[in-house]
């Protein structure tokens, strides 16, 4: 055996000490742990003595070999390990496993799985997306791991509503699944239309079904049921048609009582967003009135509001809403002003808005929403008309809106030029919001969405 002086010394004093003194807590990898027990007696004793301390969180990963593309067929992979290295690593660190990601395609390496998870009895986080895992396996996996919180079950194998109701029963404490659509009757349910209600301390309240766009979910009693006991604080939406029906089944639970946020869709890898997404005028209305918390709205990309009197309407039924996000296609200028003049918005958010022109800065300034407005961020609107938004618009819209501290502007770089950039207004937004103590952005270039990265050549202002 090798001697302690060939452990990396981060392993010693960053990742396992802390164990042994009562200090913070890290995650530790597989590999780290057995270099250390492989060292002397003294190691391996050390490393028994971190799996002692429930503390310990440690992932592991049964990976499929790598491809010279990166892609894999969709269909169950093997993993890189062999049976025999699976099932020595459940000996060595089974009781430490917190968190198990692993495929697996053949008989031998799912028993040696099946083995694995029966050592790891701290097991949290079970995913088996590429694992051909039976439904007789995946039940008596689920049995060994009563604590279970993440389930990711096997999405090119068969799992029946009878497996997925053991399930259900074996690990009580799960929020958050996912199962294969295959072999069941309720495979094109959604998952709050099907098993959902079976596991009531699920995070999640998932809408979509089996199509991808725009599935419309229908079994409100089914919906009103997993609302009553469901622990989730807001509702998934993506690639949904949203109907009143649907937000009354809701309106009047426990869930809907919780509900801060509505219409809100994470950008795609690429930082455009879905279009599939459609929440329909009266579903709108129908949360407003029925949700007594929900502050922050956001129109999706595929939805419509059926022009300015949608927002007259809103503001009849709620006065809470002061978070707006923008991005119907149909949007204009008079939507706009309708918004800020009904509404005491805080923050307003303007996406990918082609019919908008430079009057919506008389529609903003002029509404009751310029004394309230302290956030304003506009992404790719404005910019295909006659009469696009301008920096000198912009100072023109901030002078209007006293209380506005935070702006972000994003122009994408075909269209800067027709944003007239001068030095003169660019100088007087910065030295505006320098004296109100907030901050300017404006990217002139790049990405079409920038949401994680600010695209070259970055801010103007800068």
């Amino acid at each position: 055996m090798g001697a302690f002086q060939s452990v990396p010394d981060d392993v010693l004093t960053v990742k396992l000490a802390p164990y042994l003194i009562g200090g913070p807590i890290v995650s530790l990898e597989p590999e780290q742990l057995l270099v250390v027990r492989e060292t002397c007696k003294s190691g391996r004793d050390l490393v028994q003595l971190a799996f002692n301390n429930t503390a310990l969180h440690m992932p592991v990963n049964f990976k499929p070999p790598p491809t010279p593309d990166g892609l894999y067929p969709p269909e169950p992979l093997e993993m890189r390990a062999s049976a025999q290295v699976v099932e020595a690593m459940g000996r060595v660190f089974g009781l430490a496993c917190t968190a198990l990601y692993t495929c697996g395609r053949s008989p031998e390496r799912i028993a040696a799985l099946e083995v694995f998870v029966s050592r790891a009895s701290r097991l949290s986080v079970l995913v088996l997306y590429d694992a051909a895992v039976s439904e007789e396996v995946l039940v008596r996996m689920c049995r060994e791991s009563p604590t279970l919180e993440i389930l990711r079950g096997p999405r090119y194998m068969e799992t029946s509503d009878e497996t997925i109701r053991a399930i259900s029963i074996a690990c009580p404490h799960l929020q958050n699944v996912s199962f294969s659509r295959l072999g069941r009757d309720s495979g094109d349910l959604s998952p709050v239309e099907s098993y959902a209600r079976l596991f009531p301390q699920l995070r999640d309240f998932e809408l979509h079904g089996g199509e991808w766009i725009s599935y419309t979910p229908t079994h409100v009693e089914a919906i009103r049921e997993c609302a009553l006991n469901s622990k989730a604080i807001d509702l998934e939406l993506e690639g949904c048609h949203i109907t009143a029906d649907v937000i009354r089944a809701i309106v009047g639970t426990p869930l809907g009582d919780r509900i801060h946020s509505l219409g809100f869709i994470e950008p795609d890898d690429d930082n455009t967003y879905p279009r599939g997404t459609i929440i329909e005028p009266d579903a709108f209305l129908a949360a407003a009135h029925g949700f007594p918390k929900l502050r922050n709205l956001c129109v999706p990309m595929g939805s419509s509001t059926a022009g300015p009197g949608f927002y007259v309407d809103l503001s009849r039924a709620t006065s809470r809403i002061i978070n707006l996000e923008i991005c119907a296609v149909d949007t204009t200028d008079a939507c706009v002003a309708a918004a800020c003049a009904h509404l005491r918005l805080v923050r307003l958010t303007l996406t990918g808005l082609d019919d908008l022109t430079s009057s919506i800065v008389e529609g903003i300034s002029a509404g009751r929403s310029a004394r309230t407005l302290k956030g304003l961020c506009i992404r790719d609107s404005a910019i295909e008309t006659d009469s696009p938004l301008r920096a000198a618009d912009m100072l023109r819209l901030l002078q209007g809106c006293p209380n506005l501290y935070d702006l972000t502007w994003y122009i994408g770089e075909a269209h800067q030029a027709r944003a007239e950039l001068d030095d003169a207004p660019c100088e007087a937004i910065m030295e505006l919001m320098e004296s109100r103590g907030g901050d300017v952005l404006c990217y002139a270039g790049g990405r079409e969405y920038p949401e994680f990265e600010p695209p070259e050549p970055g801010c103007i202002f800068d």
